[in-house]
Protein backbone atom coordinates (compact mmCIF):
# COMPACT_ATOMS: atom_id res chain seq x y z
CA UNK A 1 0.00 0.00 0.00
CA UNK A 2 2.61 2.36 1.08
CA UNK A 3 4.12 1.98 -2.71
CA UNK A 4 1.05 3.45 -4.05
CA UNK A 5 -0.85 6.69 -3.17
CA UNK A 6 -2.93 6.45 -0.12
CA UNK A 7 -5.15 8.77 2.62
CA UNK A 8 -5.28 9.89 6.45
CA UNK A 9 -7.87 10.37 8.47
CA UNK A 10 -7.68 12.02 11.44
CA UNK A 11 -10.65 11.69 13.98
CA UNK A 12 -10.94 14.06 16.91
CA UNK A 13 -13.90 13.51 19.48
CA UNK A 14 -15.26 15.15 22.37
CA UNK A 15 -18.04 16.35 25.09
CA UNK A 16 -18.96 18.54 22.25
CA UNK A 17 -18.09 18.19 18.77
CA UNK A 18 -16.01 15.38 16.57
CA UNK A 19 -13.65 16.71 14.25
CA UNK A 20 -12.72 14.24 11.11
CA UNK A 21 -10.08 15.19 8.31
CA UNK A 22 -8.91 13.42 5.82
CA UNK A 23 -5.65 14.48 3.69
CA UNK A 24 -3.81 12.35 0.97
CA UNK A 25 -0.49 11.64 1.52
CA UNK A 26 1.30 14.95 0.88
CA UNK A 27 -0.57 16.48 3.71
CA UNK A 28 -3.19 17.98 1.03
CA UNK A 29 -5.98 18.55 2.51
CA UNK A 30 -9.52 16.60 0.63
CA UNK A 31 -11.99 16.85 2.77
CA UNK A 32 -13.59 17.91 6.42
CA UNK A 33 -16.84 17.35 8.43
CA UNK A 34 -17.67 18.68 12.06
CA UNK A 35 -20.28 16.31 13.69
CA UNK A 36 -21.96 15.83 17.25
CA UNK A 37 -20.74 15.05 20.48
CA UNK A 38 -18.57 11.01 20.75
CA UNK A 39 -17.73 10.56 24.27
CA UNK A 40 -19.44 7.43 24.95
CA UNK A 41 -19.27 8.39 28.46
CA UNK A 42 -21.98 10.74 27.65
CA UNK A 43 -23.73 9.93 24.26
CA UNK A 44 -23.63 6.04 25.33
CA UNK A 45 -21.45 3.79 22.86
CA UNK A 46 -24.32 3.43 20.35
CA UNK A 47 -24.61 6.99 19.31
CA UNK A 48 -21.09 7.33 19.46
CA UNK A 49 -20.24 4.70 16.89
CA UNK A 50 -23.49 6.45 14.91
CA UNK A 51 -21.52 9.30 14.74
CA UNK A 52 -18.05 8.12 13.57
CA UNK A 53 -19.80 5.75 10.81
CA UNK A 54 -21.73 8.82 9.64
CA UNK A 55 -18.68 10.93 9.31
CA UNK A 56 -16.31 7.87 8.49
CA UNK A 57 -18.81 7.53 4.91
CA UNK A 58 -19.12 11.74 4.67
CA UNK A 59 -15.30 12.46 4.18
CA UNK A 60 -14.45 9.40 2.37
CA UNK A 61 -16.98 9.30 -0.08
CA UNK A 62 -15.71 8.21 -3.07
CA UNK A 63 -12.50 6.61 -1.94
CA UNK A 64 -11.83 3.26 -1.41
CA UNK A 65 -11.25 2.39 2.60
CA UNK A 66 -8.41 -0.02 1.74
CA UNK A 67 -6.11 3.08 0.78
CA UNK A 68 -6.81 4.95 3.96
CA UNK A 69 -5.29 4.68 7.24
CA UNK A 70 -7.48 5.51 10.46
CA UNK A 71 -7.15 7.26 13.65
CA UNK A 72 -9.84 8.29 15.99
CA UNK A 73 -8.72 9.57 19.70
CA UNK A 74 -12.53 9.80 21.47
CA UNK A 75 -12.97 11.15 24.74
CA UNK A 76 -13.91 8.92 27.49
CA UNK A 77 -12.00 6.11 24.47
CA UNK A 78 -8.39 5.63 26.28
CA UNK A 79 -9.11 1.88 27.40
CA UNK A 80 -11.85 -0.92 27.83
CA UNK A 81 -14.82 -1.90 26.56
CA UNK A 82 -15.16 1.68 25.00
CA UNK A 83 -11.70 1.88 22.95
CA UNK A 84 -12.62 -1.66 21.93
CA UNK A 85 -15.99 -1.39 20.75
CA UNK A 86 -14.59 1.67 18.80
CA UNK A 87 -11.24 -0.55 17.38
CA UNK A 88 -13.88 -2.45 16.39
CA UNK A 89 -16.00 0.26 14.43
CA UNK A 90 -12.58 1.57 12.47
CA UNK A 91 -11.68 -2.39 11.47
CA UNK A 92 -15.24 -2.85 10.04
CA UNK A 93 -14.67 0.08 8.06
CA UNK A 94 -12.31 -1.97 5.97
CA UNK A 95 -9.32 1.03 6.74
CA UNK A 96 -5.92 -0.27 5.29
CA UNK A 97 -4.59 0.39 8.87
CA UNK A 98 -6.37 2.08 12.01
CA UNK A 99 -6.32 2.18 15.64
CA UNK A 100 -8.25 3.81 18.33
CA UNK A 101 -7.14 5.74 21.62
CA UNK A 102 -8.69 8.12 23.91
CA UNK A 103 -8.43 12.20 22.67
CA UNK A 104 -5.40 12.61 24.55
CA UNK A 105 -3.45 10.72 22.12
CA UNK A 106 -4.21 13.56 19.16
CA UNK A 107 -3.61 16.43 21.35
CA UNK A 108 -0.09 14.46 22.85
CA UNK A 109 1.09 13.91 19.53
CA UNK A 110 0.32 17.17 17.88
CA UNK A 111 1.53 19.16 21.02
CA UNK A 112 4.61 17.18 22.65
CA UNK A 113 5.36 14.88 19.79
CA UNK A 114 7.68 12.63 21.45
CA UNK A 115 9.18 15.14 23.71
CA UNK A 116 8.81 15.62 27.57
CA UNK A 117 6.34 17.97 28.63
CA UNK A 118 2.91 18.40 29.95
CA UNK A 119 -0.64 18.65 28.29
CA UNK A 120 -3.90 20.69 30.22
CA UNK A 121 -7.09 20.12 28.29
CA UNK A 122 -9.35 22.90 29.12
CA UNK A 123 -12.30 21.86 27.34
CA UNK A 124 -15.74 20.43 28.70
CA UNK A 125 -13.68 18.76 30.83
CA UNK A 126 -10.31 19.30 32.65
CA UNK A 127 -7.24 16.69 32.58
CA UNK A 128 -3.58 17.08 32.89
CA UNK A 129 -0.97 14.76 31.18
CA UNK A 130 2.91 14.59 31.37
CA UNK A 131 5.13 12.86 29.53
CA UNK A 132 8.73 12.09 30.72
CA UNK A 133 11.32 10.22 29.26
CA UNK A 134 8.59 8.41 27.89
CA UNK A 135 6.84 7.62 30.96
CA UNK A 136 3.28 8.65 31.40
CA UNK A 137 1.25 10.59 34.24
CA UNK A 138 -2.54 11.81 34.35
CA UNK A 139 -3.59 14.31 37.02
CA UNK A 140 -7.40 14.52 36.90
CA UNK A 141 -9.58 14.07 34.71
CA UNK A 142 -11.98 11.65 36.38
CA UNK A 143 -14.90 12.73 35.00
CA UNK A 144 -17.69 16.12 35.76
CA UNK A 145 -18.85 14.03 39.06
CA UNK A 146 -15.36 14.03 40.33
CA UNK A 147 -12.94 16.50 38.79
CA UNK A 148 -13.61 19.83 41.45
CA UNK A 149 -12.59 23.02 38.42
CA UNK A 150 -11.35 24.39 36.35
CA UNK A 151 -13.32 22.87 33.20
CA UNK A 152 -15.77 24.63 30.99
CA UNK A 153 -18.43 22.29 32.64
CA UNK A 154 -17.20 23.66 36.24
CA UNK A 155 -17.60 27.32 34.82
CA UNK A 156 -20.96 27.11 33.31
CA UNK A 157 -22.25 25.06 36.59
CA UNK A 158 -20.79 27.59 38.74
CA UNK A 159 -22.59 30.08 36.68
CA UNK A 160 -26.06 28.50 37.16
CA UNK A 161 -25.92 27.60 40.76
CA UNK A 162 -25.48 31.66 41.29
CA UNK A 163 -28.03 32.14 39.16
CA UNK A 164 -30.29 29.80 41.11
CA UNK A 165 -29.02 31.07 44.33
CA UNK A 166 -29.78 34.68 43.73
CA UNK A 167 -33.39 34.22 42.68
CA UNK A 168 -33.69 32.03 45.42
CA UNK A 169 -31.71 34.55 48.04
CA UNK A 170 -29.38 32.27 48.89
CA UNK A 171 -26.66 33.89 47.43
CA UNK A 172 -26.17 37.72 46.22
CA UNK A 173 -27.20 39.47 43.57
CA UNK A 174 -25.37 39.01 40.16
CA UNK A 175 -25.15 40.85 37.02
CA UNK A 176 -25.33 36.54 36.15
CA UNK A 177 -28.92 36.27 36.54
CA UNK A 178 -29.94 38.66 33.69
CA UNK A 179 -26.81 37.70 31.24
CA UNK A 180 -27.97 34.07 31.97
CA UNK A 181 -31.91 34.57 30.92
CA UNK A 182 -30.67 36.94 27.93
CA UNK A 183 -28.70 34.42 26.74
CA UNK A 184 -31.25 31.11 27.46
CA UNK A 185 -34.38 33.25 26.62
CA UNK A 186 -36.32 31.39 28.92
CA UNK A 187 -37.61 32.00 32.75
CA UNK A 188 -35.68 30.22 35.30
CA UNK A 189 -38.26 26.86 35.67
CA UNK A 190 -37.98 26.51 31.87
CA UNK A 191 -34.36 26.86 31.68
CA UNK A 192 -34.19 23.92 34.26
CA UNK A 193 -35.64 21.87 32.73
CA UNK A 194 -33.57 22.44 29.27
CA UNK A 195 -30.22 22.06 31.71
CA UNK A 196 -31.22 18.60 32.78
CA UNK A 197 -32.11 17.62 29.20
CA UNK A 198 -29.31 18.54 27.52
CA UNK A 199 -26.76 18.90 30.19
CA UNK A 200 -22.77 18.81 29.77
CA UNK A 201 -22.22 20.66 27.11
CA UNK A 202 -25.35 22.85 27.40
CA UNK A 203 -24.00 23.91 30.91
CA UNK A 204 -20.96 24.45 29.88
CA UNK A 205 -21.99 26.72 27.31
CA UNK A 206 -22.58 29.50 29.93
CA UNK A 207 -18.78 29.37 30.99
CA UNK A 208 -18.16 32.56 29.11
CA UNK A 209 -20.86 34.51 31.03
CA UNK A 210 -18.44 34.20 34.24
CA UNK A 211 -15.76 35.89 32.41
CA UNK A 212 -18.11 39.08 30.93
CA UNK A 213 -19.77 39.52 34.39
CA UNK A 214 -16.47 39.47 36.02
CA UNK A 215 -14.96 42.56 33.23
CA UNK A 216 -17.94 44.24 34.33
CA UNK A 217 -17.07 44.04 37.80
CA UNK A 218 -19.10 41.48 39.41
CA UNK A 219 -17.98 40.31 42.90
CA UNK A 220 -19.38 37.09 42.51
CA UNK A 221 -18.75 35.97 38.76
CA UNK A 222 -14.33 37.14 40.20
CA UNK A 223 -15.12 34.43 42.81
CA UNK A 224 -16.53 31.77 40.24
CA UNK A 225 -13.27 32.70 38.42
CA UNK A 226 -10.88 32.91 41.37
CA UNK A 227 -11.78 29.26 42.46
CA UNK A 228 -11.90 27.45 39.31
CA UNK A 229 -8.40 29.28 38.35
CA UNK A 230 -6.86 28.12 41.75
CA UNK A 231 -7.70 24.19 41.23
CA UNK A 232 -6.39 24.66 37.49
CA UNK A 233 -3.20 26.15 39.36
CA UNK A 234 -3.16 23.16 41.36
CA UNK A 235 -3.45 20.41 38.63
CA UNK A 236 -0.68 21.98 36.61
CA UNK A 237 1.83 22.28 39.69
CA UNK A 238 0.88 18.75 40.68
CA UNK A 239 1.18 17.35 36.87
CA UNK A 240 4.79 19.20 36.78
CA UNK A 241 6.47 17.35 40.10
CA UNK A 242 7.60 14.26 37.90
CA UNK A 243 10.58 16.97 36.15
CA UNK A 244 11.92 17.84 39.40
CA UNK A 245 11.68 21.76 38.93
CA UNK A 246 13.05 21.55 35.36
CA UNK A 247 11.19 24.06 32.49
CA UNK A 248 9.35 21.62 30.31
CA UNK A 249 6.60 23.14 27.38
CA UNK A 250 3.02 23.68 29.43
CA UNK A 251 0.73 23.13 26.28
CA UNK A 252 -2.94 24.22 26.91
CA UNK A 253 -5.59 22.86 24.50
CA UNK A 254 -9.44 22.79 24.56
CA UNK A 255 -12.10 25.14 23.35
CA UNK A 256 -11.65 27.06 26.98
CA UNK A 257 -7.96 28.05 25.86
CA UNK A 258 -9.90 30.71 23.30
CA UNK A 259 -10.92 32.83 26.54
CA UNK A 260 -7.44 34.72 26.09
CA UNK A 261 -8.18 36.16 29.24
CA UNK A 262 -8.38 32.88 30.95
CA UNK A 263 -5.14 31.90 29.91
CA UNK A 264 -3.51 35.23 31.09
CA UNK A 265 -4.86 34.77 34.19
CA UNK A 266 -3.15 31.13 34.39
CA UNK A 267 -0.04 32.39 33.52
CA UNK A 268 0.15 34.93 36.07
CA UNK A 269 -0.83 32.62 38.51
CA UNK A 270 1.98 29.75 38.26
CA UNK A 271 4.59 30.56 40.19
CA UNK A 272 8.47 31.17 38.88
CA UNK A 273 9.05 30.36 35.18
CA UNK A 274 6.55 27.78 35.18
CA UNK A 275 4.31 30.52 33.35
CA UNK A 276 6.68 31.45 30.15
CA UNK A 277 6.37 28.23 29.66
CA UNK A 278 2.73 27.54 28.92
CA UNK A 279 1.82 27.87 25.16
CA UNK A 280 -1.68 27.43 23.51
CA UNK A 281 -2.13 24.19 21.25
CA UNK A 282 -0.46 25.55 17.71
CA UNK A 283 -2.26 22.66 15.68
CA UNK A 284 -5.66 21.67 16.13
CA UNK A 285 -6.30 18.45 17.64
CA UNK A 286 -7.58 16.33 14.68
CA UNK A 287 -4.05 17.15 12.69
CA UNK A 288 -2.47 15.17 15.80
CA UNK A 289 -5.05 12.42 15.23
CA UNK A 290 -3.37 12.78 11.26
CA UNK A 291 0.04 12.23 12.92
CA UNK A 292 -1.52 8.81 14.92
CA UNK A 293 -2.74 7.55 11.16
CA UNK A 294 0.34 8.33 10.05
CA UNK A 295 2.72 6.22 12.32
CA UNK A 296 -0.05 3.41 11.39
CA UNK A 297 1.86 3.85 8.08
CA UNK A 298 5.12 3.36 8.72
CA UNK A 299 4.14 0.51 11.73
CA UNK A 300 2.82 -1.21 7.88
CA UNK A 301 6.05 -0.25 6.02
CA UNK A 302 8.23 -1.85 8.54
CA UNK A 303 5.86 -5.36 9.01
CA UNK A 304 6.38 -5.84 5.50
CA UNK A 305 10.42 -4.98 5.46
CA UNK A 306 10.63 -7.85 8.48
Amino acid sequence: MTGHAYYLLGIDGGGTKTRFKLTDSTGNTVREAVLGPSNPNDTGIGKALEILNSGIRTVLADIPAETVYAYAGIAGAASGENRDRIRACMQEAGFAGSDAGGDIENILSAGLNGHDGMILILGTGICAFSVKDGTRYRTGGWGYLLDRGGSGYNYGCDVLSAYYSAIDHTGSDTLLSEMVEQKAGLCSTQLLSKIYQLGKPYIASFAQLAFEAAEAGDQTAQTIISRNIQETVRIIETALKPFDGKPVPVILSGGMTNNTKLTEMIRKQLPGETGNMVRILAVPPVDGALMNAEKLVNANSRNKTE
